[in-house]
């Protein structure tokens, strides 16, 4: 599974409320009994976010991380470096 790739972003709401990416259709945004219409395409739009931020958040994070450690900021940053890593270790699908 590790080998498999996404559809490449940016992703949109596109023609009959699906989630697409290039001209791909990924997801239908459908409202189940318990959400409404406007809530189904709230949590769309938010997939869509997350997914076409991620790349740009990753790289993000991991130059912040490489900052504090080739300063030897760790202790200084009590924590913050190790909230990084895990934020890192996440974006990449472990734990």
């Amino acid at each position: 599974m590790a080998d498999l790739q996404h559809t490449p972003t940016p992703w949109s709401i596109g023609r009959r409320r699906w989630i697409t990416g290039g001209n791909v259709d990924i997801a239908r945004i459908h409202s189940v009994s318990k959400i409404g219409e406007a809530e189904a395409v709230a949590n769309a739009e938010f997939i869509i976010r997350a997914c076409n931020s991620h790349d740009a958040l990753l790289s993000a994070l991991e130059m912040a991380l490489r900052m504090i450690e080739a300063e030897g900021l760790d202790e200084q940053f009590d924590g913050e470096a190790e909230v990084i890593r895990d934020a890192i270790a996440k974006a990449k699908g472990g734990a």
